[in-house]
């Protein structure tokens, strides 16, 4: 038992004397299946947002060399590449997840089906489909407006509040 207490103490001790692996380790811990795709969308949007500025800033990314090393300026393009690539698989991906979990949250609720355990977590592509598909929404939108990507976000957020507005002027409620 005390071995196991001197163990947990020195694990601790390390992690608050490393500031590094202490932010890790607490990511970690609360990231699940669920929370993973919000993260995802969350460092997508950042890092379109940091292109977005500099691209403003500086008009083309090749007058950034004086001020950015040439390495991340090549890793950002690869970067910006890798996510070309993928994103569309991804917001596919969403779109597929989500209709499979509509497909079987209903396949849960025929009689010969109910009770198993296989369908307890039958909702995971419903949560996870749309947060997907918002990453690729996300990524059209710096692909069509790179520069007013920045403004993207104030935008969504007068949208859905003018809807919102709309709604309660029209007596319409969702909840």
């Amino acid at each position: 038992m005390s071995e196991f207490i001197k163990e947990e103490s020195k694990e601790n001790s390390e992690v608050a004397s490393n500031p590094i692996k202490s932010l890790k380790n607490n990511l970690l811990k609360g990231m699940t299946l669920y929370t993973f795709p919000q993260y995802f969308l969350l460092v997508l949007i950042y890092y379109l947002m940091v292109n977005s500025i500099l691209l403003t800033v500086f008009k083309d990314m090749k007058n950034v060399q004086s001020m950015i090393p040439r390495i991340a300026i090549e890793k950002n393009e690869e970067i910006l590449a890798l996510i070309h690539t993928w994103l569309p698989f991804i917001g596919l991906l969403g779109i597929t997840l989500f209709v499979s979990g509509l497909f079987i949250g209903v396949l849960m609720h025929i009689p010969g089906f109910l009770g198993y355990r296989v369908f307890y977590n039958s909702s995971f592509g419903i949560t996870i489909g749309p947060w997907l598909i918002l990453s690729y929404i996300a990524y059209l939108i710096f692909t069509i407006s790179q520069i007013l990507f920045m403004f993207s976000i104030i935008i969504s957020y007068l949208i859905i509040e003018g809807i919102k507005l709309l709604n309660k002027k029209l007596g319409i409620s969702f909840g």
